[in-house]
């Protein structure tokens, strides 16, 4: 059973992504819940306090959980694979948050508590932002061969995350709802470009 906590968090991301931020009022909040006016601040602090709580309950759990994973895929299985199961998550995630993301800036105090929550967040999972997390897992999988000395973890994790990002932030901007074979032929192409400048490149040898 929906709990009506749950049912005001699922309301706010409608209204927001649907109305935008400016409508995202309480009162328009808790009609869309089907709630009272007061019951809102039963459950969250402010309408501040319920737009951070759709990213750290709603939005970033799956994602987190993908990142945490990676420490223990370190030499098993093929980078591209992980690469492309992160690339999907990633991408199903800044599908999610784009109406999201963009009203954070419409709002400097909305936004510095949203900092505040995902640094304290991080803290408590031990966990950094997610390239550098990629860019570890990288190095890691560096050290043991299966990636190319020569190439630059750093930027490969934020070309992973910028260009999923931005893509799915330009469907967004043009109306478009994500499709399965596109976003699944981005991921390949993305991932693939990537492994270009990821693989070792051995020296050729005289049979």
């Amino acid at each position: 059973m929906t709990t009506t906590r749950q049912r005001l968090l699922d309301a706010a991301e409608r209204v927001i992504r649907t109305k935008g931020l400016a409508a995202a009022s309480t009162r328009e909040i808790a009609r869309e819940a089907g709630c009272a006016d007061g019951t809102l601040y039963n459950h969250f602090r402010d309408r501040a306090d319920l737009f951070v709580a759709i990213y750290l309950e709603e939005l970033l759990p799956d994602y987190w959980d993908a990142l945490s994973k990676l420490p223990y895929r370190i030499g098993e299985g093929s980078v591209q694979a992980h690469l492309e199961e992160l690339a999907e998550i990633a991408l199903a995630f800044y599908y999610k948050a784009a109406p999201l993301r963009a009203a954070l800036f419409a709002e400097p105090e909305l936004l510095q508590r949203y900092r505040e929550a995902l640094i304290t967040q991080a803290q408590h999972r031990h966990q950094s932002r997610p390239a550098p997390l990629l860019a570890a897992y990288l190095r890691a999988e560096q050290r043991l061969g299966r990636v190319s000395a020569q190439a630059n973890p750093a930027i490969a994790a934020e070309a992973l995350f910028g260009t999923c990002a931005s893509y799915a932030l330009r469907q967004r901007f043009f109306g478009e709802s994500p499709n399965v074979e596109a976003d699944r032929q981005l991921v390949q192409e993305l991932v693939r470009s990537l492994m270009e400048g990821l693989l070792p490149r051995y020296p050729a040898t005289d049979d």
